[in-house]
């Protein structure tokens, strides 16, 4: 079993501490808050669309990580569950009365978060079963897997920026709206969110079917 923060002979048993991976929560969750604050311009709102966030991150990390122990890093249904926390945030914020763009973006961001969480956890849990077979340290593999994720976020934001503004310049347009790059799945995304706050239709008999099938399918398992 291991020892959280103790040392021992060998650095196997060795993870980082309780307090550690707190702190860094806290950290994260006020960076987030802030950045829901700023760019949806009301506390309350930002402060529904991030108890959404936690509460949807929280249960997340435990199915993609129960995924990757299953079947693998390559098979975690990253969008299966970005597209549940879609539903849910628009669910949450149609019966506390935000609606239009404003809910648009709140969902969005929500998601946003969401996806990375779910990524971010199968991969680390995929690193630490290869690290526990190799005879690697924990400790060490999450300090890593820390700057890893934020030397990642510093990079890609600018990055990102940079492909928009040219595309703006170029088609007149952000990312989604050039012809050779459709983006598939960030129109389901949007389709989800209008669905809810916009002008458009979402198909509730094909929800409706895929909850059904995924009942039929955990009884089953279940027998």
């Amino acid at each position: 079993q291991f020892k959280r923060g103790k040392k021992s002979d060998s650095g196997t048993d060795r993870n980082l501490s309780g307090d550690t991976l707190i702190l860094l929560t806290v950290i994260c969750i006020a960076i987030i808050l802030g950045i829901y604050s700023k760019v949806l311009g009301d506390v309350g709102q930002a402060m529904i669309a991030g108890t959404a966030m936690i509460v949807l991150s929280f249960f997340f990390t435990a199915v993609a990580s129960y995924i990757v122990g299953l079947v693998g890093n390559s098979n975690s249904p990253v969008s299966g569950m970005t597209i549940t926390a879609v539903l849910a945030t628009a669910c949450l914020m149609t019966v506390m009365g935000y609606g239009g763009q404003a809910g648009i973006v709140a969902t969005l961001c929500v998601a946003g978060v969401v996806c990375c969480v779910a990524c971010t956890s199968g991969d680390v849990c995929n690193d630490l079963k290869t690290g526990a077979l190799v005879g690697a340290s924990p400790r060490s593999q999450q300090i890593a897997q820390i700057f890893g994720v934020g030397s990642a976020a510093l990079i890609l934001a600018p990055v990102l920026t940079a492909i928009n503004k040219s595309s703006v310049l170029k088609y007149g347009g952000i990312i989604g709206q050039v012809p050779e790059i459709p983006a598939p799945q960030a129109k389901l995304f949007a389709s989800l969110a209008n669905g809810f706050f916009g002008t458009g239709q979402l198909p509730w008999n094909m929800v409706a079917i895929g909850a059904g099938l995924g009942v039929v399918v955990l009884v089953i398992d279940r027998f």
